[in-house]
């Protein structure tokens, strides 16, 4: 899994869209074949949180003191669970770093 860098800011990419459906979010790829649900994600509400940040580029840091804000728990905790969702979408192609064109995080 890509491990998300502390110093890149991230952003969404175009490859996903985010739809509310039923109450809950889901992300759906654009230019997957439409029978591929294994492609279609549910996020739950700290996800949802998180990919709300990220129509903005943003850095680790900044969404994790987001997270503290808003939600009660551990910081290390939501931080290591923050890294390990943003590697995750990082290998979907969800979200790149914003630092340039090319730019791609340290794995």
């Amino acid at each position: 899994m890509t491990r998300p860098s502390q110093d890149v800011r991230y952003q969404r990419t175009e490859e996903f869209v985010a739809r509310a459906i039923a109450g809950e979010t889901v992300l759906v790829p654009i230019h997957r074949q439409i029978g591929d649900l294994e492609s279609i994600y549910t996020l739950n509400e700290v996800a949802t949180f998180i990919w709300e940040r990220l129509a903005q580029p943003t850095t680790t840091a900044e969404i994790a003191l987001a997270l503290v804000d808003a939600f009660a728990g551990d910081p290390a905790q939501m931080r290591g669970d923050l890294d390990e969702f943003l590697g995750e979408l990082l290998d979907l192609s969800a979200i790149r770093t914003a630092d340039g064109p090319g730019s791609t995080p340290s794995q």
